[in-house]
């Protein structure tokens, strides 16, 4: 059985899904702004009370998205796969928004930017691209000569009625059945990768302030 997490915007959800008949076997959503932490734990516990003796598969999305939202599923994937020895694999939040071959993906990435990403198989083909508004246009119009269809998790992307972007929002189930399609050689490979987030930027880090009395070196 395969449980799969995906908490990357502020509608998270979590599925159990049954892979060799397909069965949806439970579903479970919530939404928050800033408390995944605050509200995960209870379908989580909901989950492991219908599957825990059959549970043989993790899988959790990885964004890009809200930076606490993803850091809490990877954390609760990761418990869970050490607590109850099970395999954990990360896939691509936005890498499974569409059933399509081939789609492309945008979003608002902060200081005045925006990404572009491309999917094929349901897989990043590269790291997500960062560019102004105006440049984001002119790809768009690009994209749509070369009939490929526009998504993104963003409302705010998407209130236009003349703009070609389609709001998705990732699923938990649709993760799952990612997996449950995999072969034996990918499922593999994927075991072997650490749970890391889809980074739009490197993380910023900055040294802390000196405090009154601390000691000035070279």
């Amino acid at each position: 059985m395969i449980l799969a997490i995906e908490t990357s915007t502020m509608k998270a959800s979590l599925a159990l899904l049954e892979p060799v008949s397909g069965d949806v076997l439970w579903q479970a959503a919530f939404e928050s702004d800033r408390l995944h932490n605050a509200k995960i734990f209870d379908p989580v516990a909901e989950a492991l009370e219908m599957c825990r003796s059959k549970l043989n598969r993790i899988v959790v999305g990885l964004g890009p998205g809200t930076y606490s939202g993803i850091r809490v599923g990877i954390a609760v994937a990761n418990g869970l796969a050490l607590a109850l020895d099970v395999p954990v694999i990360g896939l691509a939040s936005i890498a499974i928004l569409s059933d399509e071959e081939e789609f492309v993906v945008t979003g608002d990435a902060r200081r005045s930017s925006y990404y572009l990403a491309r999917i094929q198989g349901h897989r990043l083909q590269s790291e997500p691209e960062l560019m102004d508004h105006q440049s984001l246009l002119g790809q768009m119009n690009e994209l749509r000569e070369q009939g490929l269809k526009i998504y993104s998790t963003e409302e705010t992307l998407c209130d236009d009625p003349k703009s070609p972007i389609q709001l998705r929002t990732p699923q938990a189930i649709a993760l799952a059945r990612q997996v449950a399609a995999m072969d034996h050689s990918e499922w593999d490979e994927l075991t072997q990768q650490a749970l890391q987030p889809v980074y739009l930027r490197a993380p910023y880090i900055t040294q802390p302030k000196p405090k009154p009395g601390d000691i000035k070196t070279k």
